[in-house]
């Protein structure tokens, strides 16, 4: 039997298109199929040779679940079961229902003869081995060229690092940036004192009390603090000359005096963060030098 020899209609779908309560359609039907397997029977005790009548080429008994969650009877309404019924009905109704049965089927038939739209995602193609295996070799011949230029680099590299090291050892390197950072802290303990500003005044400057503008500071990688000696210049801007610190005292912490170069250090590190003064202070008093 073919799948379209299969195709079945609803006896509740049958019941609208006849015009009845599937109740009914159901009595009719067990009625139809009672009959069928009397005849039957009476042909196998007769032994009659006429074609059988077999309820299922007509009428296949099934069920559905209501919306109650209870299931009840139905049946699958062949062509052959369809024709049956449009035979017991006449005038109008019988030709409406023949007309729309047989374009039920034949629409059912159609989709069930149309090939079915694969829903597989697509297979994904193999890779062209050789085209990879081409590709493989140019990069490694690429990255080989590329080892061998760094190993000539480094070659090049070592060579001037050699002739640097013959005409100026690390030794006197480090020796000549521990003289100038000297000089420089030397240079900066003669600065003025009315040259020297305080933490306080540029913190005044910017709007910020002393405590939050050292805070500021150490967070700008300018100032470390430390238990015992307080606010300290990092190592590398004391010895730039930004700055002139105090030794701590038993009354206060040390405390940092700037230098103008350190003043103007400040000033640019925080204008890079978008930080302007928002008051001026007024300029040292200049000293007084008697005319000789």
């Amino acid at each position: 039997m073919s799948i379209i020899d299969n195709v079945t209609l609803d006896s509740r779908e049958v019941a609208k298109m006849v015009e009845k309560d599937h109740k009914h359609l159901i009595r009719d039907i067990e009625n139809y199929t009672r009959h069928m397997a009397d005849d039957q029977n009476s042909k196998m005790i007769s032994d009659d040779q006429s074609p059988d009548l077999v309820s299922d080429d007509f009428f296949i008994e099934s069920s559905y679940i209501a919306g109650t969650g209870k299931a009840y009877k139905c049946y699958q309404v062949t062509r052959k079961g369809c024709e049956f019924i449009a035979n017991k009905l006449t005038g109008e109704k019988g030709t409406r229902f023949t007309a729309t049965y047989v374009n039920k089927f034949h629409e059912m038939e159609q989709a069930l003869q149309e090939p079915a739209i694969s829903t597989a995602p697509p297979q994904p193609q193999l890779p062209d081995l050789a085209l990879q295996f081409q590709a493989l070799e140019s990069c490694l011949t690429i990255m080989k060229a590329h080892h061998e230029k760094l190993a000539e680099h480094d070659v090049e590299i070592q060579e001037l690092k050699d002739k640097v090291d013959n005409l100026k050892p690390r030794e006197i390197l480090v020796e000549v940036e521990q003289i100038i950072n000297k000089d420089i802290g030397d240079l900066t303990t003669h600065i003025r004192k009315e040259d020297q500003i305080s933490t306080d005044r540029i913190a005044r400057m910017y709007g910020f009390s002393a405590v939050s503008f050292n805070r500021l500071l150490h967070k700008m990688g300018i100032i470390e603090k430390h238990d015992k000696a307080g606010w300290q210049l990092t190592a590398d801007n004391l010895a730039r000359g930004f700055g002139i610190q105090s030794q701590p005292s038993p009354k206060c912490g040390a405390f940092i005096m700037w230098t103008p170069i350190g003043k103007k250090f400040l000033q640019a590190a925080l204008k890079e963060v978008g930080m302007t003064p928002i008051k001026r202070l007024p300029a040292p008093k200049k000293r007084n030098v008697k005319a000789s």
